[in-house]
């Protein structure tokens, strides 16, 4: 997304998009087989109280809150698959019903710091699935 283009983070289903980790090496451990998931929730936005504006990547998780994708990469594998990962787009599209007025962020270390002392595996598969979904592009809205 071009800085210029950037708009704060919203809950507007309009805004976020739907990534497909079906070639993730453990995607038959989670989605039914035949169907094109697991999914994930993004949006490229800019934290309404971040003072700089930088744009970053943000993910929804089950419970309707977002979180910097900086501060989701180094989750513990459980905890990053129990709650942002859908196992179908009906599950995922659920929860982006329930979003209403400001979305809720969870917010840690700031990316700076939080890049400095990460512990990230270096070729996690599901990091690694999430970057490769991102750059094949979103899931086709539903209906169309």
């Amino acid at each position: 997304m071009d800085q210029k283009d950037a708009r704060n983070l919203t809950n507007d289903f309009q805004d976020v998009h739907l990534y497909s980790l079906n070639r993730w090496s453990e995607a038959s451990t989670i989605a039914p087989p035949g169907s094109h998931g697991p999914y994930v929730i993004l949006q490229t936005a800019i934290d309404p109280e971040d003072p700089g504006a930088a744009v970053d990547d943000f993910i929804l998780g089950k419970n309707g809150h977002w979180l910097p994708l900086y501060l989701f990469h180094p989750l513990p594998k459980e905890k990053r698959r129990e709650h942002y990962v859908y196992t179908t787009a009906a599950e995922a599209i659920a929860v982006l019903g329930t979003l209403t007025g400001k979305p809720i962020i969870e917010r840690g270390k700031p990316k700076a710091e939080a890049a400095a002392t990460a512990e990230i595996p270096p070729h996690d598969p599901l990091n690694v699935a999430i970057a490769e979904a991102m750059a094949a592009g979103p899931e086709p809205a539903p209906g169309t």
